[in-house]
């Protein structure tokens, strides 16, 4: 006589099963998991085009400045999308900003500024932020990181939440995506996900 799986169990194959599926799924390429900010309309949040201009004034040091070029040019020498350097921050697509925010829990932060219609929910303004405060004491491929990360953001991706598995430049926490992972670069998940959008 077949006896029925008690319903803890039946759980517990069902969490390994769908474990199993994110796992496979971020391995495959041409899958995406989808991490992308998606508007009240339903529709993915994204630059109309598939490009933009970005700027930083021309007195950074060249850490940031590097971090900053380096974070466009991994998006546009990997995927469908790319950046150029733009001539001002007020006629650039995403305007970077570096000062001390002091202890406010971030060491970049990506503000989005967009419209949405009934059929599309596309950006227009970004302004994105190095707080000293963190970054200054951060070796060069640490700022990289937070500006990969900050660049993904700039273009509608939002956060990974999987406690730090998946190899993506949109791990939210500094431990995981530079401590453990070292990302500074998009990685294939990453570059998935902008593909399907762009």
């Amino acid at each position: 006589m077949r006896t029925k799986a008690p319903l803890g169990i039946k759980l517990l194959r069902i969490a390994i099963i769908s474990q199993i599926i994110v796992a496979l799924s971020a391995l495959v390429p041409g899958v995406a998991l989808a991490h992308w900010k998606k508007c009240q309309n339903g529709y993915k949040l994204r630059w109309e085009s598939s490009n933009a201009t970005y700027f930083y004034p021309n007195n950074w040091s060249s850490r940031y400045a590097n971090a900053t070029d380096n974070a466009a040019a991994s998006i546009t020498n990997n995927t469908d999308f790319s950046f150029q350097k733009g001539a001002s921050a007020n006629s650039a697509d995403v305007s970077w900003h570096k000062d001390n925010y002091g202890n406010s829990g971030w060491d970049g932060l990506a503000h989005r500024t967009w419209t949405e219609s009934s059929t599309a929910c596309y950006l227009y303004k970004v302004d994105t932020y190095y707080n000293t405060y963190w970054t200054g004491g951060y070796t060069a491929g640490a700022t990289q990181s937070v500006g990969i990360h900050e660049t993904g953001h700039a273009i509608g991706m939002k956060h990974v939440n999987d406690q730090c598995t998946l190899n993506s430049i949109m791990q939210p926490a500094y431990d995981c995506r530079w401590k453990q992972k070292a990302i500074k670069t998009v990685q294939a998940h990453d570059i998935s996900d902008i593909n399907a959008t762009y």
